[in-house]
């Protein structure tokens, strides 16, 4: 395909415009080395063939990263499968369906009274507040 006809590649799908812009970057690189056989001398020709050369790279690494991507959709998919298999063993919404003892257990956590908490000046105090160190330690000694 050349580009005279810009209908054909803009009718092509994803992967044959990639493929396409591929295959011009290659004669590209040909046409700059004289088809490998030599390094272009001209600094406008080099800065080109290293231009050709990067863009070349992105989309080789571009592939990759999609390729790695719908590896990862797919194991993500099979793990969504396996859920909704387990959680359509278990039938119903209740997680704890099938589960065999007292389901109503509470455990005490908080104790029925409290004793008489011993609070020191200025400990529910909110902010900052100056202390000397000698001020500190005879605070300290008291308890």
């Amino acid at each position: 395909m050349s580009l005279d006809n810009f209908d054909d590649i803009k009718a092509m799908g994803d992967d044959q415009v990639l493929d396409f812009t591929q295959r011009w970057r290659v004669m590209m690189i040909n046409k700059l080395t004289n088809n490998g056989q030599a390094l272009p001398m001209e600094a406008k020709d080099v800065a080109a063939l290293d231009g050709v050369l990067s863009s070349l790279d992105r989309q080789a690494l571009g592939k990759k990263r999609i390729k790695v991507e719908e590896k990862g959709n797919k194991n993500a998919e099979e793990g969504m499968k396996l859920i909704s298999a387990v959680l359509g063993k278990i039938g119903s919404n209740d997680v704890f369906a099938g589960v065999t003892g007292d389901k109503n257990i509470v455990r005490e956590t908080i104790p029925a009274s409290y004793e008489e908490l011993d609070l020191v000046p200025g400990e529910l105090d909110i902010g900052i507040t100056d202390m000397k160190y000698e001020d500190f330690v005879k605070e300290d000694e008291k308890t």
